[in-house]
C-alpha cells in the first residue's frame, strides 16, 4: 500500500490493500492575511484550518500549517494540504477551491479597507504534487489477515468467532466451538 514519495510497503498484518491507485493532491500554499501575529491566536489559527478543510472538503487532520511569517501588511501562512479529489476533480480544480475559502471573519481592527469592502486573504505560491497511493483498510472487528493480504476475504474470524471475514465476525455461540484462523 502506499506509494508516491514514501514508496510502497506490504500491506500489515490485520488489514487489506486492494484496487486500483487513488489520486492524492499535495497542495501547499501561502496565504496572506491582514492581521498581525498577536491577532493569530489559538481561535482564529484552529477557524482558519477548518474553513479551509471545509472549502475544499478534507478532515482537519489533512491540513497543517507550516509556518508564520511576518510581512509587510500581515502574515503569511504557509499551509500544506493532502486532498483526494472525488470524481473527475483534478489538482486545478482543487487549487480553484481556494479562491472560494471564506476569510471574511478575520479580525483585522478595521472596520473595512479602502472601497468599502472588508479586507480579503492574498493565496499565493501554489503547489501541487499528484501521486497515486492505494489505501489500506482495516479487517472487520475480531478478525485478521496475514501480511501482503489483498482482499477482505484474506480476513479470517478470530478464536472465539464465527463467519466470513469480510462480512463480520459473530461471538461464538454458546455451547460450540470456534477456533478461528
Amino acid at each position: 500500500y502506499g506509494g508516491g514519495e514514501g514508496g510502497c510497503e506490504v500491506c500489515p498484518r490485520n488489514s487489506f490493500c486492494a484496487g486500483a491507485p487513488v489520486e492524492v493532491v499535495e497542495v501547499s500554499f501561502g496565504v496572506l492575511l491582514p492581521i498581525t501575529e498577536a491577532q493569530f491566536n489559538e481561535t482564529v489559527e484552529l477557524r482558519y484550518v477548518t474553513e479551509i478543510a471545509e472549502s475544499l472538503g478534507v478532515p482537519v487532520e489533512n491540513v497543517a500549517i507550516v509556518s508564520v511569517t511576518v510581512v509587510e501588511g500581515g502574515i503569511v501562512i504557509e499551509t500544506e494540504v493532502s486532498v483526494t479529489p472525488s470524481g473527475d476533480e483534478d489538482a486545478e480544480d482543487v487549487v480553484s477551491k481556494l479562491e472560494d475559502v471564506d476569510l471574511s471573519w478575520l479580525p483585522t481592527g478595521e472596520s473595512e479597507s479602502e472601497g468599502g469592502e472588508p479586507p480579503r486573504a492574498v493565496i499565493q505560491n501554489v503547489t501541487t504534487t499528484v501521486t497515486e497511493v492505494i489505501a489500506k483498510q482495516e479487517c472487520p472487528e475480531h478478525s485478521q489477515s496475514p501480511p501482503g493480504s489483498t482482499s477482505a476475504a484474506d480476513c479470517v474470524c478470530n478464536a472465539g468467532f464465527y463467519g466470513g471475514g469480510e462480512g463480520g465476525c459473530e461471538v461464538c455461540p454458546p455451547n460450540s466451538f470456534c477456533a478461528g484462523a
